[in-house]
């Protein structure tokens, strides 16, 4: 019996593991990966029981040098979120343009949709029909006002005006001299930094955005706390930006429990600039 010399039996050990590799990535059938696997996507889409993402954007076109909440109004001062969370009650809400009126001839916003928490710190929505200049006072009584957003509008498809939500009673022209929300005139939605928690969660921030239309100026950020517990405010966390755009991790940030509430203020070094801001989290049911 004739034996193949070593080096052939080398050469078709190696000729068949090539054969096979080829062979391997003409056949073998690849899996994409599950885009909804990510622990992310997987609470955006409701895979967790009990945890659900929580976000406050807010924007404003000319921040200027005063600290003040990020919010739509532009050189009108600050908002008052303390009254609410420290007296519960009924808002008003108008519009500083007479066309967001639902008379049936106006072509502005007809209703818009407050969202946020009433006095029991229940996660509620309220349509209000709207009257321009002159005041509607809704039906529920609010700890805070966190959005605002058009749901029917005229012929022009948006607001027409500023949407102004405050107090009862302290509106001239549409804009109460005790602010609690503001909607600038054709966005259809508010963008407000701030962000409350509902009874029964908690939330844990994990990230801060920044941007800002002027990287030349300095800009300062800073988060408002106020905590149901001692019904105190605190300032808890300072940024400083001067760039086009800041994204930082927030990873031992103390979490925020049932009523307290999470405000970003901000302002620039000189002059007025353009300032978007969020505020990113996951709320936990039960802790």
């Amino acid at each position: 019996m004739k034996y193949l010399p070593e080096k052939l039996w080398l050469w078709l050990l190696s000729l068949l593991l090539v054969a096979t590799l080829v062979w391997a990535q003409t056949n073998v059938v690849h899996v994409p990966a599950d885009p909804f696997t990510g622990q992310n996507v997987k609470v955006r889409t409701g895979q967790v029981p009990g945890v659900s993402t929580g976000q406050a954007v807010g924007h404003c076109d000319a921040v200027g040098t005063n600290l003040r909440a990020l919010y739509h109004g532009a050189a009108v001062g600050d908002l008052s979120i303390d009254t609410l969370t420290t007296t519960p009650a009924t808002v008003a809400v108008a519009s500083t343009d007479v066309d967001d009126d639902a008379d049936g001839t106006a072509t502005g916003a007809l209703v818009v949709r407050l969202s946020g928490l009433n006095n029991n710190l229940v996660e509620i929505t309220e349509d209000v029909t709207l009257n321009g200049q002159t005041e509607v006072v809704t039906t529920n009584q609010w700890y805070v006002v966190q959005e605002i957003r058009t749901i029917s509008a005229g012929s022009t498809g948006s607001n027409e005006g500023t949407i102004w939500v405050g107090a009862v009673g302290s509106f001239t022209t549409g804009v109460p001299s005790t602010k609690f929300n503001a909607m600038e005139a054709g966005t259809n939605e508010s963008a407000t930094a701030v962000k409350a928690v509902p009874a029964g969660k908690r939330l844990y921030i994990n990230q801060f955005i920044a941007t800002s239309g002027d990287s030349s100026k300095v800009l300062n950020f800073q988060f408002l706390k106020y905590s149901a517990t001692t019904g105190l405010w605190y300032e808890t966390y300072d940024a400083h930006l001067k760039q086009s755009a800041l994204n930082k991790e927030i990873v031992a940030y103390p979490s925020l429990g049932p009523g307290d509430l999470l405000i970003i203020r901000c302002k620039v070094d000189n002059n007025t600039a353009q300032i978007t801001g969020s505020l990113s989290g996951v709320f936990v049911d039960g802790i």
